[in-house]
């Protein structure tokens, strides 16, 4: 029996991320700081968080990544460009080749 795929479509999201290099074992501490850095903005977590890795992953103890989380404006925020060296984009929807 063969697993279903469902392609669904995501909306655009303010993201909040920080690219680290590192261990891919020891993703506690960038977690940490990028919390702590959208706390400090007044932003508030809008989804999970999550984790891109460089594939060609060859020493996961020599890994560049970044992690992110989905961000939503708190009472008194607004998304500023950077929050110390966390920095602030959108993840976009991509269409299925």
């Amino acid at each position: 029996m063969a697993n279903a795929v469902e392609l669904i479509a995501i909306p655009e999201q303010a993201i909040a991320y920080l690219s680290v290099h590192g261990s891919a074992h020891a993703m506690q501490q960038p977690f940490a700081r990028l919390f702590a850095a959208v706390a400090e903005a007044g932003l508030l977590p809008a989804g999970p968080p999550m984790a891109r890795f460089d594939l060609s992953l060859a020493d996961p103890n020599d890994a560049d990544c970044e992690v992110a989380v989905p961000v939503a404006h708190g009472l008194h925020a607004s998304m500023p460009g950077d929050i110390r060296d966390v920095r602030a984009g959108t993840m976009r929807p991509t269409t299925p080749s």
